[in-house]
């Protein structure tokens, strides 16, 4: 969406859809409300996308059940993974009570309580196996500010760290000489 600026250019106001940029793709919230309430144990469903501390965004959905129970959360993953490519697989569900909704009835996505991200899965964690790995995952554990045995002091899930640790050594090459 532009608008015409007082002095005749164009001004970029953003997107008037709800699409949404995850790990460097493009990804319709549409779609993954539609997914989740596809779900037999759900009635309706929002999904946002909200930026953490650290700059990255992430996917949150938000379901109410269909029933008087709350739908199996790991069931409904499994669900959407089959159903939606791996970016627009929320990084965390969240059961409501019902959707907050704005005095005209449409839903008030700033309403939406903020949610955690998710702590790593444990169980897909393998061990170091020999001591080149070791020296790998604490050098890692370092840039991403994690533990090195996985558990998050800040947590990042991207390269980004890294590269801002490489930008902040010295470099081993020597400096190009400029034209002047």
């Amino acid at each position: 969406m532009v608008r015409w600026r007082g002095d005749g250019n164009l001004e970029y106001l953003g997107r008037a859809d709800d699409q949404v940029k995850i790990r460097g793709f493009r990804v319709e919230l549409g779609e993954v409300e539609t997914a989740l309430a596809r779900h037999p144990e759900v009635a309706t469903a929002a999904a946002v996308a909200r930026r953490n501390g650290s700059g990255h965004t992430r996917l949150f959905g938000y379901v109410v059940p269909a029933g008087t129970r709350a739908p199996d959360l790991a069931a409904l993953r499994t669900f959407l993974t089959a159903h939606l490519p791996s970016q627009a697989v929320p990084s965390a569900i969240m059961v409501l009570d019902a959707l907050p909704m704005t005095p005209n009835g449409t839903l008030d996505r700033r309403a939406l309580p903020a949610m955690d991200e998710p702590a790593a899965d444990p169980s897909h964690r393998v061990p170091p196996r020999t001591p080149v790995e070791t020296a790998l995952v604490e050098v890692w554990a370092k840039v991403l500010g994690v533990e090195p045995d996985g558990s998050a002091s800040r947590t990042t899930s991207s390269t980004s760290a890294a590269t801002r640790s490489s930008a902040s050594r010295p470099s081993p090459w020597p400096a190009a000489p400029t034209s002047g």
